[in-house]
């Protein structure tokens, strides 16, 4: 759900694509992986964005917040 809230700017209908998520899982097609990594993308590409040249400390901008399950999932 978290997913559908932050690309709903990207998503037309939040409920088709639940269900083709939903899809995916009965099928043991579904892989969080590309949900995880388009959020990290958009995170990236937002931080370039407001980037200014010259700026002392890039890094400071990259801060994730992650569940204890998103590292258990990968394992």
């Amino acid at each position: 759900m978290h997913t559908i809230c932050q690309r709903a700017d990207q998503i037309n209908s939040a409920s088709g694509y639940l269900l083709s998520l939903t899809d995916k899982a009965r099928e043991g097609k579904l892989s969080t992986w590309p949900m995880v990594m388009a959020l990290l993308r958009a995170k990236l590409d937002e931080i370039k964005r407001l980037h200014t040249p010259g700026e002392a400390n890039f890094a400071t901008k990259l801060q994730f917040d992650v569940s204890d399950s998103l590292p258990r999932s990968l394992e």
